[in-house]
């Protein structure tokens, strides 16, 4: 016979305060969305990893926030690729100065032309604004979402100057079990130009 009696299993509970209370929040100026961008490429484990390192984390006024530093390097990955391109333009969106990235070589649909970084490289920006900023990062089935909150400083648009020193590709033959035939794509020279402005004042 089974033993059909009530059966429980102990239980216990740790309390944790959070990182930024809201207090703490409030005083830094975190009130609104100031940038926010979203990329369509699968987050694998190294981009999730990524995106928790990331998330919540505070960069106060005068502050650089660096992704290598915060949540590692990784080399074509493309998840990961798409954490730093979506960090990347989450402060470029939210004017944030001394923005650093570098191209991932490659021209995939999904990432922004001019705009797209590789995560083996260093990505950063400096929040210049007077009040704080918290990133909040999270991934969604095939889509990896970085945003910004502060005050709102600015007025962001970019202009994008027509492709050139465009490159026909070339026949490059190789051999291995991996190997697979590809039309490749075309080499070419593309600019955005940001904008910023305050009011009626043009910031850069």
């Amino acid at each position: 016979l089974q033993d059909r009696g009530p059966r429980t299993v102990p239980v216990s509970y740790e309390s944790q305060e959070p990182e930024l209370s809201t207090e703490d929040a409030e005083a830094a100026g975190i009130r609104e969305r100031v940038g926010e961008f979203s990329i369509d490429v699968s987050a694998g484990s190294a981009a999730n990893e990524m995106v928790s390192a990331i998330n919540g984390h505070l960069v106060r006024s005068g502050q650089t926030a660096n992704l290598a530093e915060l949540a590692g390097t990784y080399s074509g990955n493309t998840g990961a690729d798409g954490v730093a391109t979506a960090f990347f333009n989450a402060a470029y969106e939210a004017g944030m100065t001394e923005l650093q990235r570098t191209s991932r070589g490659v021209d995939d649909d999904e990432f922004p032309v001019a705009r797209d970084v590789s995560a083996a490289q260093a990505t950063s920006f400096k929040n210049q604004q007077n009040t704080g900023v918290v990133i909040e990062a999270f991934s969604t089935g095939n889509r990896i979402t970085v945003r910004l909150w502060g005050t709102s400083q600015y007025e962001v648009r970019t202009e994008e100057q027509p492709r050139t020193s465009v490159e026909r590709p070339g026949t490059r033959r190789e051999s291995g079990e991996d190997c697979r035939p590809s039309a490749g794509r075309d080499g070419y020279t593309a600019v955005a130009t940001r904008i910023v402005t305050q009011g009626s004042r043009e910031v850069s």
